[in-house]
This record gives structure tokens, C-alpha cells and sequence, in this order.
């Protein structure tokens, strides 16, 4: 986990200070792939409430110039993640569209491990929690393309700053009638950090379960993979 103190946002931009932040505590090389996007997502819903398409496109855009030229004063901070959201097309449609309703997802079976607990039970996904080690499960319609399967894998290290030192690997598995393929992230330099993701075929369809943990904690992933056989889906009750 970072230690450097977040660079403030201009004032006009401050709506966004707290995703910065988050952006900011994250290991270097999560900020090459995928991140959570929901409470960006949702700032920025509040920061073009009740605008039509066309003011919340200035508005964004406005928004995008404030940041490219903080950017450029202040190149090293984490919100260049951020100017590439801005910079996606029709985001001011996508934002101002009413959401649809959430739906109820498949009922998902799992025995938990020993020292495991749910921590909370949403559509198609459990938060699962031992100590400092967290976990996922959710339930999806087909298994993602991953950076393995696509043959990024071999760009990514490019990404990196040279001070990083990660290593990944991919391993086919079978646990019971559940198969796929296991992801290990592990970084070893500057600090510890370590995210497992698991793309599976279960009964009932196929799932995706993640575990990781802060920086500097390390963690045993096998008595978590001996109860991967107990997955399921069903219907929701």
C-alpha cells in the first residue's frame, strides 16, 4: 500500500478527492487492471443530477479539461485513471440514463472454510472475510476474458514501473465437479501484495471468486480451495 500523501484536487474538482484517495492506496500494478468504478460511478451521477444530455457533456468536459491540466502539473498522481473514464464516449448519456433495477440473483451454495464468514449477500455475489484476507464469489452469465486468455499477460510487465516486481501465473484446476482456471497476482517488490482469482464451470452455471488481502499480508489459499467443491447455483428462492 502506497504511504505517499495524495496530491489535492482543485477545489471544483473536489467531488472526486475521495476516488483519488482510494486510487492512491492501491499497489502500482492494480492500477493497470480492472478496479471497482462504482463510487465514481456514483459522484459522478450526484456531480450531473437533473442536468439534461447536453449540459452534463459540458459539464464533464469541463470537468476533464480542469483535471488534464492539473494532470500536467502533477503527473505522477493517480487520477490519470480517472481522465481516461472522463474521456469515455457518451458517458454523459450512460450517467444520466435511470438505472435499471437490480435484479434478484441465483441462490449461491458454498460450505465456508474454517474461519470464513459472509460478510454480506448481495445479487449474484457473497462478501466473504477471515481476518485480513477477503474473498468474492459472484455468479456470472460466462467466464471473462482475462489478461492470461487475451495474451496480455505478456504486455503487462511493460506497464510496470521498474521498481515493481510481479509475478503471475495461470494453472488449469478441477475441485470436485467444479473446474476452470486459477490467477495468481503476487508482488513482491516494493511491498508484499497477493490477489488470487478463480474462473469456474459449477453446477449451475459458472462463477468468478477472488481473494486477496492488504499490503505485506501473505495468506494460505488451500484450506479456502478445498471447500471450492461445494459451489452451486440454483434459482432464486
Amino acid at each position: 500500500m502506497s504511504t505517499k500523501k495524495t496530491i489535492q484536487l482543485p477545489t471544483s474538482l473536489g467531488y472526486l478527492q475521495p476516488f483519488v484517495n482510494f486510487l492512491g492506496k492501491l499497489p502500482p500494478e492494480e492500477l493497470i487492471e480492472d478496479i471497482d468504478s462504482s463510487r465514481l460511478g456514483a459522484a459522478l451521477r450526484k456531480r450531473v443530477r437533473n442536468l439534461d444530455a447536453d449540459s452534463a457533456t459540458t459539464v464533464l468536459e469541463e470537468d476533464r479539461k480542469q483535471l488534464k491540466a492539473f494532470l500536467l502539473v502533477y503527473p505522477a498522481s493517480p487520477a490519470h485513471w480517472i481522465f481516461g473514464y472522463l474521456s469515455l464516449p457518451d458517458l454523459a448519456e450512460h450517467l444520466i440514463r435511470p438505472r435499471d433495477p437490480i435484479e434478484s440473483g441465483p441462490e449461491i451454495a458454498f460450505e465456508l472454510p474454517p474461519g470464513w464468514r459472509v460478510m454480506k449477500r448481495i445479487p449474484f455475489r457473497l462478501d466473504l472475510k477471515k481476518g485480513k484476507v477477503f474473498g468474492t464469489i459472484t455468479a456470472v452469465d460466462e467466464l471473462p476474458i482475462t489478461f492470461f486468455q487475451s495474451g496480455r499477460e505478456h504486455a503487462a510487465p511493460q506497464l510496470e514501473p521498474p521498481h515493481v516486481r510481479v509475478t503471475r501465473e495461470a494453472t488449469e484446476v478441477l475441485f470436485g465437479r467444479c473446474s476452470g482456471t486459477k490467477y495468481l497476482c503476487r508482488m513482491t517488490e516494493p511491498a508484499l501484495s497477493k490477489q488470487i482469482s478463480y474462473q469456474l464451470s459449477v453446477p449451475g452455471g459458472h462463477v468468478v471468486v477472488w481473494l486477496g488481502a492488504g499490503s505485506g499480508v501473505d495468506f494460505d489459499e488451500s484450506p479456502f480451495e478445498a471447500k471450492l467443491d461445494t459451489i452451486a447455483l440454483s434459482e432464486p428462492r
